[in-house]
């Protein structure tokens, strides 16, 4: 065998060498390392959760009352968790119809899928709150708890109960 000859299969090696890794490359760009399916951080809304937090600080105001004690609160929600998308409008013409078309807005995430953008998180309103406690005997007392039940948590005062 003679010394290009050698070189010749040399370079052969080499290209089916470099052919094999780069399919190999190729094949490991498209395999998920990690978890780029969820890599914009989405929180699940926990009603339970929310609920429970919101009545737990309510609590803890009402305690701070003078002549409030053995606060226990409930809170109802109305809905839920609501989302608002940023969004364009177009407007198309056909002949002499004019009609108008919404459509999302999206945009590339870091993992390179496309999203929609969110403009606004909207919690669920709370519907009415009940306070058992003790001195809601009271009935000055009573009247600056519904108060202050009513301004914290944006009600009417007939959407609020309190009792002993």
């Amino acid at each position: 065998m003679t010394a290009k000859r050698k070189l010749e299969e040399k370079k052969k090696w080499i290209i089916g060498i470099c052919l094999v890794l780069g399919i190999i490359f190729l094949i490991l760009s498209e395999y998920p390392f990690g978890d780029k399916t969820n890599s914009a951080k989405e929180t699940v809304f926990d009603e339970t959760a929310y609920t429970a937090d919101l009545e737990n600080r309510l609590c803890g105001i009402l305690e701070k009352m003078e002549g409030v004690s053995q606060v226990s609160v409930m809170i109802t929600l109305e809905g839920g968790i609501s989302y608002q998308y940023a969004s364009q409008t177009a407007k198309s013409l056909s002949g002499e119809k004019e009609s108008w078309e919404s459509f999302l807005t999206m945009q590339e995430d870091s993992a390179g899928q496309t999203q929609p953008i969110l403009t606004q998180t909207r919690l669920p309103k709370v519907k009415g709150a009940s306070v058992v406690c003790k001195g809601a005997e009271n009935e000055n007392l009573r009247r600056r708890i519904i108060g202050l039940v009513a301004s914290t948590l944006d009600l009417n005062e007939n959407q609020i109960y309190v009792t002993e």
